[in-house]
């Protein structure tokens, strides 16, 4: 079964003034618990669904626009929507970051197993570099910049600033750089063999909090 994710009326209230809860943040206001959805994968947001019914969530924006599958013998019970009863404002704050809500496409290096290049010489690779902003300017330390084919990656420095040593079979079969940042939407660049430098200026995600609606996509 497929179904979307919508926030029609976001919420006022401010998701850092909430209290901690164990599934997100509990808002007093509304004297109900905020699930946060842009730290989950997509089988944990099907759990969550399938258990409960008038949601609040905090969401991003990539995962508003996406569509959703859940197997039909999973308990999903969706008989048109299923609606959060309170109004909502929309949120603009960093989150992590979550291009692809089949399993959150946050890579991060600590998940990268290192790829053996014990049988190739200096001459097989092409060292790039590049720094990674806000769009504001601001240096961004500690984004993951990752080859996700070659199972190979790097980090920014304390300046925003990369090398990234590029085997030349990654040009020839014309695999992408993937710059990952909590808070901000992921990113893909082409690798092109005549260019070395790879500045990059990341976007900020959208965070709504509200009533979640879940409607069931036809076929």
């Amino acid at each position: 079964m497929k179904y979307k994710l919508s926030i029609p009326e976001p919420c006022p209230e401010t998701w850092n003034d909430m209290s901690p809860s164990s599934d997100g943040k509990f808002c007093l206001s509304c004297e109900k618990e905020v699930f946060d959805f842009t730290r989950l994968s997509v089988s944990e947001i099907n759990q969550i669904i399938s258990k409960n019914k008038n949601i609040c969530a905090k969401i991003n924006d990539i995962q508003l626009n996406q569509s959703y599958h859940r197997p039909m013998n999973a308990g999903l019970n969706l008989t048109g929507l299923l609606v959060g009863t309170f109004t909502l404002l929309a949120l603009c704050q960093p989150l992590h970051a979550q291009s692809n809500p089949k399993e959150q496409e946050h890579i991060t290096i600590d998940s990268l197993k290192t790829f053996n290049y014990s049988n190739t010489s200096k001459e097989d690779f092409i060292k790039i570099k590049g720094k990674v902003t806000s769009k504001d300017g601001l240096e961004l330390p500690g984004v993951n910049i990752i080859v996700s084919e070659l199972r190979k990656g790097v980090i920014s420095n304390e300046n925003g600033e990369f090398t990234f040593d590029i085997p030349l079979k990654a040009y020839e079969k014309n695999y992408k750089l993937t710059f990952s940042f909590q808070g901000f939407k992921t990113e893909h660049i082409d690798l092109k063999k005549r260019r070395i430098m790879y500045n990059l200026k990341m976007k900020e995600q959208i965070v709504v909090l509200g009533g979640l609606v879940v409607e069931k996509i036809k076929n």
